[in-house]
């Protein structure tokens, strides 16, 4: 014997949302910005370089003095020259002392005299290093004041506008339940 059977059919309920979003605008102008500059200040200061050259001892090697330099140098060597001449004399004088040794000194002497020149050299002494140089190098300074920068920034607020968005709910499909009996035979 068959069993009878019940069928149930059912259909969920489904919803359906319309959404709408919500928008969102910010405006914002630049903030206003001021600087003030204050410059630097370098100062240089530089004095010249100095060269000093003496050419004093070349003029003297090329007998080029000055009057009053020339006359100093003359006196100075005629004394030396008449020193020279005093121990020259008291040489000849001991020589002469000793006439008795063998030679003949006076002889001798008078031809020495005869060969012999005086000169006086009023020049100074040659040298590749006559000329004097003396440098200074130039002086430097420098002074430096540091410069500055002031900012100041004045802000400027945002905008906003704010739209609101939407949920609109509704139904799309309805929930159901069907029942199904089939039908029965009924045999005695």
């Amino acid at each position: 014997m068959r069993v009878p059977q019940i069928q149930i059919t059912q259909n969920q309920a489904k919803i359906g949302l319309d959404i709408s979003e919500p928008k969102v605008n910010i405006n914002q102008e630049n903030a206003q910005m001021e600087i003030r500059q204050t410059p630097a200040v370098l100062n240089i200061e530089k004095s010249e370089a100095q060269l000093y050259i003496d050419p004093t001892r070349a003029w003297e090697a090329l007998a080029k003095w000055s009057s009053l330099k020339l006359g100093e140098v003359i006196t100075q060597r005629r004394q030396q020259m008449a020193m020279e001449a005093i121990a020259e004399i008291a040489a000849k004088g001991d020589r002469l002392a000793a006439i008795h040794q063998n030679g003949n000194p006076i002889a001798q002497m008078a031809e020495e005299s005869v060969y012999k020149t005086e000169e006086m050299y009023i020049t100074g002494e040659a040298s590749y290093d006559n000329v004097a140089l003396f440098f200074e190098p130039a002086k430097l300074h420098i002074d430096w004041m540091r410069g500055s920068v002031e900012i100041s920034v004045t802000p400027i607020a945002p905008q906003f506008q704010f739209t609101r968005g939407q949920v609109d709910v509704y139904l799309r499909q309805m929930n159901s339940i069907q029942f199904s009996f089939p039908t029965v035979e009924a045999r005695l």
